[in-house]
């Protein structure tokens, strides 16, 4: 037997679906749109890569729909079927970056580790994650921060304050645990944490992103840890 609770749309109840024929049709739509959604993901995903490179080697007065579509080899048609124009995309940037780094972020934070070796491992994951998109994220931000509406700015402000927030959950849990101070300012903390990543990425981008950021995560970490207790 096969339920096809989508039929509710249609009818007073739920039809049990018994003829073979009904079944195998209903069973190839299902994979022909499990199969279009996934080409539309990875458009989508290509997209927003193609955004990257060419906010990374040009910036945001070179990214247009133009430049995208020449990029990808499509046409800019192509490219108003998934986003309605640069600001979503832009959006959908902000997306996988909060996606992807908070992710990892988070993954640490639910680790078994001490406190400190979570906000240690916390920084170099940051670091690498930066390296391995070479520095687009970074780039995004500093774009970004100028030039871009509410809309990315809020999203901008949600990566910040999730990314405080899990930085506040490891600290408060060293507090607890007898593992830092229970005089530190989080929020300060916090601050003085994000700036210090802020601050090696942008000076490996000034280099034309020739070292990697990643080998000063020990010495960096080092001066972060002696304000925990």
């Amino acid at each position: 037997m096969l339920y096809a609770p989508w039929i509710w749309k249609r009818f007073d109840k739920i039809e049990r679906i018994t003829d073979p024929v009904l079944i195998l049709w209903l069973v190839f739509t299902n994979i022909r749109l499990i199969m279009t959604r996934e080409t539309t993901k990875r458009r989508q995903q290509q997209i927003v890569e193609a955004a990257m490179d060419i906010l990374v080697s040009g910036g945001m007065g070179r990214l247009t729909m133009q430049a995208l579509a020449d990029r990808i080899g499509i046409t800019d048609a192509a490219i108003y079927k998934h986003f309605s124009g640069k600001s979503e995309i832009l959006i959908a940037m902000l997306d996988t970056v909060r996606e992807n780094l908070l992710e990892r972020m988070e993954t640490v934070v639910r680790s078994e580790r001490t406190a400190d070796a979570k906000l240690q491992q916390m920084l170099i994951t940051h670091l690498s994650y930066i390296e391995e998109e070479q520095g687009r994220p970074h780039v995004l931000f500093s774009e970004a921060l100028y030039t871009a509406g509410p809309e990315m700015k809020n999203g901008m402000r949600s990566i910040m304050q999730g990314y405080r927030k899990l930085l506040q959950t490891v600290l408060q849990e060293g507090k607890e645990h007898g593992e830092i101070r229970t005089d530190l300012n989080e929020d300060a903390f916090a601050t003085v944490f994000l700036g210090t990543v802020q601050a090696t990425v942008t000076r490996w981008a000034l280099t034309g992103f020739a070292a990697s950021p990643g080998e000063e995560a020990d010495s960096l970490w080092d001066i972060l840890a002696r304000n925990l207790r």
